[in-house]
Formats: structure tokens, sequence, C-alpha cells
């Protein structure tokens, strides 16, 4: 997180030597790397929006993602703030200097809301209380104290910063290489030797070679002296390529300011006893943020391995990193449970009517009194033809 100055540059173009002015291009360059900052809360978004109106699975899918977008991102966010001072070693650029502040701040911002959501919502994953959720197992401390040490940084990481602290600024801007192992832990604890954790140690390893003092050195010197040409490009190509080995991966994972001015000269002081005065006191001021920031990470892994025994704090949950998921009683992994059917849009047919039932008439009455007493003459013809029979 460095505040160091940038320069627009200029070099010898290839075609008769006219030297070019870089700085447009720079320009443009810093706010495209700056635009991609903004995907890990573009990503969230959706997830946030859900969960604040009322979705019933709009927490659990926080929970479900924070890890694998936050997460991710942050450390992507960290590796390519890494990587400024080696891209300057190897081809002398110094038009994304600047970047190096802004990812640092984006990577404070995204470790932020990474740990703030996790300590909200993963309640289902870590059951208890919030210090359970931020500092119950050895991951999870290790993850706390990488996102309480970004703190001082981001405190420092400004020129006022730089003039108050004097030498003992980049003392404190050292504090990124401890962030660095504090993260690499947090991983191998997390996944184990698995793709996550060699991937992220692949993508470190040409940062870290680029950083030792006499390969920078002598990278720099053949570099300014034109020299070494076949040797320096076969070593760029093995160290991108380890780097592209890593770093490839980690992005398909995921994918599953203004530029800085010179320094202004401070402003005179009385005398240089004081100057240093106020810089040693600075200086303990940083210090004490920074122990705080790591007692309180260590305070809060503590009162959880009291809490729940050294078993349960170096263990992780099922689901969790590179723990297989929970066997359900009938042997099999235990699955999700089958979203709800869609409504029906059409409503379905109506159901036939019954039919009225058919009754059969009943034989016709007499209508009047006459009609019962006095039968026909069909009658009474029928009733001789009877006595004749008897």
């Amino acid at each position: 997180m460095s505040t160091e100055r940038a320069y627009s540059t200029s070099a010898p173009s290839d075609l008769g030597g006219e030297r070019v002015n870089r700085s447009s291009y720079g320009t443009k360059a810093v706010w495209f790397f700056r635009a991609l900052l903004l995907i890990p809360f573009v990503l969230m978004a959706p997830e946030v929006i859900s969960a604040l109106r009322g979705s019933p699975d709009g927490v659990a899918n926080i929970s479900a993602s924070v890890a694998d977008v936050l997460g991710t991102s942050t450390f992507l966010i960290f590796i390519m703030m890494l990587a400024v001072t080696p891209i300057y070693t190897m081809t002398g650029w110094r038009w994304h200097t600047v970047l190096r502040r802004d990812y640092g701040i984006a990577m404070f911002a995204v470790a932020g809301t990474d740990f703030t959501l996790a300590a909200i919502t993963t309640g289902d994953t870590f059951p208890g209380t919030v210090l359970t959720r931020i500092g119950g197992h050895t991951f999870l401390v290790a993850g706390t104290l990488s996102t309480l040490l970004l703190v001082p940084l981001v405190v420092t990481a400004n020129q006022p910063a730089q003039r108050w602290l004097g030498r003992h600024w980049k003392a404190v801007q050292r504090l990124t290489y401890v962030v660095w192992v504090t993260i690499l832990i947090h991983l191998f604890l997390l996944f184990g030797l698995n793709a996550i954790f060699l991937e992220a140690v692949a993508v470190s390893l040409p940062l870290v070679i680029l950083r030792l003092p006499w390969v920078r050195h002598w990278w720099t010197a053949v570099r300014r002296k034109g020299s070494r040409r076949v040797l320096r490009g076969v070593a760029a190509v093995a160290l991108v390529g380890i780097f592209g080995l890593g770093f490839v991966p980690l992005a398909n994972e995921l994918a599953g300011s203004q530029p800085m001015t010179e320094p202004l000269a401070p402003p005179p002081e009385p005398s240089y006893e004081s100057k240093a005065a106020r810089r040693r006191e600075a200086k303990r001021l940083i210090d004490a943020l920074t122990t705080v920031c790591v007692v309180v990470a260590v305070a809060i892994g503590t009162s959880q391995l009291v809490k729940e025994g050294l078993q349960e704090f170096l263990n992780r949950p099922p689901g969790v990193g590179a723990s297989h998921s929970e066997v359900a009683p009938g042997g099999s992994a235990a699955e999700t449970p089958p979203p709800p059917g869609v409504a029906q849009v059409v409503p379905p047919p109506p159901s036939p009517s019954p039919q009225p039932i058919q009754r059969r008439p009943y034989p016709t009455q007499p209508s009047s009194a006459s009609q019962r007493m006095h039968p026909g003459p069909e009658v009474r013809r029928d009733s001789g033809r009877a006595r004749a029979y008897r």
C-alpha cells in the first residue's frame, strides 16, 4: 500500500527512435484497472438486495456466496497489488504504481465486507455467537488476523501519514508481508494441500523471487544497460507462466481516485528535534494500533479455544473448505431440498356438473269424485266377464 510517485513515462519507439509520451495511455489503463475493483461488489449485490427485501433464502445465499466471491476477490486484489513492484522491476514502467495504494484500500474494503457479512450470516455453518463465527476455528483466527492487520496499513496509506511517520512509515508498510503470510496460513488451514492453496503458492512464488534484493538489483541493472535480453526474456516467460498457473484458476473460481501527484514538500519545522520526537510519537501510536489488532485477533481465538475445546477449534465444519459435506443417515450425502413448485398460471378446467336425476311420473289420479264412484262401461264389462268365469 505504498504511496510512491507516479510518473508519465516516455520511451523510444521501435520506428525511428521517436520518443512517445505514454501518459494518456497510462491514465486510461489506470482507470480500467480501477474499474475492475467493482466486480466483487457487483457480484454480491443481488444476494444482498435479496436479503434486504426479506427473501426466505436471502441470508443463506449470502452465507454460501460470501467466501467464494469476497474471499477469493480479496486475495486476487492483494496479489494484483503485490504485482505492481515486480512489473516495475521487469519493465521500468511507472504509470501503474498508483494502483498499489488503490488496490490496497480496495482490498481492505472487500475484506471488511467479507468479515462483516460472515459474522452476520454464517450462523448455520458456525453455530454460536459472533465470536465463534470469526474466531471459532484456527482458519477463522488466521483470516480475522489478516483483516485486522490491514487497519494500520490503510490508516497510513496516504501522504500526510507518510510525512507524519517519516522513516518509520516503511516499517509500518512492511506489515504487508505479515498479511501475506497469514493469508497463506489461512488458506492452508482451510483447504490443506489442495488446489486453492497450491494455486496461491504458485501465484506468490514469482512475486517473492522478484522481491529478493539480489534479483531485483541485477534485473534493474541489466535492464538499464540493455544487456542480457535473452536471459531476461526467458526468465520473464517462466515467471509469468508460473504466475498464470496460479492466477487463472483463481480468477475462474471467482467467475463460477485520482492518480496521486508528487508528494508536496513538508512545511518547515521549528527544529529537527521536534520533528524526530513527533515521528517517534507517531510510530508508537501505529505500533499500539497494530498491537491492539493482534491482541484482539488472538483474544478471540483464545476465548473460542477455551469455550469449544482443542478438537473443535482445530476441525473444519462439514462442507467448509476441503471438508466433505455431511452424510445423511441413509449413507448418501445430504441433498438440498428441492425448490418449491412453480405456481400454475393457467387455472385447471372446471369439473363437470352432476346431471339431474330423471324420475318416472306417477299415474294420474282421478280428478273428481264422480269419476271415482262411477266407473266407465269398460270397467263394468270386465266385471261381468269375471263373474262368468267364477
